[in-house]
């Protein structure tokens, strides 16, 4: 069975190993460990057992959420996880007075630019050349926002 539940610490670990099968440069548990750890970091996460199947970390700045990193891990990609993920962290945000939520998405991630469109996204700017680590050429950021 499948549980929602909010991201501490002693997940990081987990958080890594699920980062490291969906990308290409992941974070390191202790990068999961410190954002969540600062005050400003929360996130919500989709449990199977002691498996983490996908998850969304965010950093709060007064009435703006920022998505730091959202993954579904590559076996249970396209079962609407990341969307259930994000529906329930924008209601929890809401809760805590947030009214924007940001993030920014590789220009050559055509799939997830797809999902943020669809989950109502809309984009805000461009940063040339951003993303280098695992591509020969450094590649657009995309700067997406929606009012929640």
């Amino acid at each position: 069975m499948t549980t929602l539940v909010h991201l501490c610490t002693e997940d990081a670990d987990a958080l890594a190993r699920l980062h490291a099968d969906a990308y290409d440069d992941p974070w390191s548990a202790r990068a999961f460990d410190e954002a969540l750890r600062a005050p400003s970091g929360f996130g919500v996460g989709l449990r199977e057992g002691r498996d983490i199947l996908a998850f969304v970390l965010v950093q709060i700045a007064s009435d703006t959420a920022d998505i730091l990193q959202i993954a579904t891990h590559p076996h249970h990609q396209r079962r609407g996880f990341a969307r259930a993920l994000l529906t329930a962290l924008e209601a929890d945000l809401i809760s805590r007075g947030v009214t924007r939520l940001t993030l920014d998405v590789a220009s050559d991630n055509i799939a997830a630019r797809g999902f943020y469109e669809a989950a109502g996204f809309a984009r805000d700017g461009l940063r040339p050349r951003y993303y280098v680590a695992g591509r020969e050429t450094a590649v657009d950021a995309i700067l997406m926002s929606k009012v929640i």
